[in-house]
């Protein structure tokens, strides 16, 4: 062995002792396994999956909050829900009128499914609550949650994903009841569309491409998703892995 060796050997044993620092010198791999520029991995834990947004920022604090589901068994509140013509984004709208003789703040956790009344259109799957509709002729007020504060119903907006393909879209006469169990594995697939910045129509199509084992072809049937962005739903499930059940 040669002395002019010995550079490159010292650069391999500090890269073998420092755990990685080779691979960062000679091929911008860092310590956790990723290069730069990748994304950071896709959550997997349930719990910050399914936690529900912050509370609408006009409830004072303490107020009372539950899910929708348990505001509904426990009968504090009376609830509509109907779709809005649309398979995905904006497309459930809930109408809730508070039953209690006090505030409460409603929310819709990530994973919340809406089943259908009829067998022919499409479950749901929800992100949560995006808006308030004050009147007919005005447009949504952002907001996180349903903060009821006086008895009058109120009716809010639910960003939500249609989970069965092969049926039909939710319309305004299509009425919905909550389930109680969350869909944890679309809560996933949804939360790493937003957190990549995905359009509502590549996480839609992933949604579908999970549930239904969808082509490209298949999909863009009945659903006006571009080659990209059916491209990118394929991308963020492969680096979407499963959530390991817990022990």
């Amino acid at each position: 062995m040669t002395m002019k060796n010995w550079p490159m050997i010292t650069v391999f044993v500090l890269g073998v002792l420092t755990g990685g620092g080779l691979l960062y010198y000679l091929g911008g791999i860092n310590s956790d396994g990723t290069r730069d520029g990748d994304q950071p991995p896709a959550e997997t834990n349930l719990a910050v999956l399914l936690q529900p947004a912050p509370m609408d920022e006009k409830a004072p604090a303490g107020t009372p909050r539950h899910s929708l589901a348990d505001a509904q068994a426990e009968g504090l509140i009376r609830v509509e829900t109907v779709g809005r013509n649309a398979s995905s984004g904006d497309a459930l709208v809930i109408a809730v009128e508070r039953l209690t003789d006090h505030d409460i703040d409603i929310y819709v956790a990530p994973g919340t499914i809406f089943l259908p009344s009829g067998g022919d259109v499409q479950r749901m799957v929800a992100w949560g609550v995006v808006g308030a509709i004050v009147s007919s002729d005005s447009a949504m007020q952002p907001t996180t949650s349903m903060y009821l504060p006086t008895p009058e119903p109120r009716v809010f907006i639910v960003e939500a994903y249609c989970l069965d393909f092969t049926l039909e879209n939710p319309t305004v006469n299509d009425l919905f009841r909550v389930q109680t169990a969350p869909h944890a594995r679309a809560a996933q697939i949804i939360h790493e569309g937003k957190r990549t910045n995905m359009s509502i129509k590549t996480i839609q199509s992933a949604i579908w491409i999970e549930e239904d084992h969808l082509t490209k072809q298949e999909i863009q049937t009945k659903f006006d998703a571009s080659d990209q962005e059916i491209e990118d739903a394929f991308e963020m499930l492969k680096r979407t892995p499963r959530r390991q059940p817990q022990k």
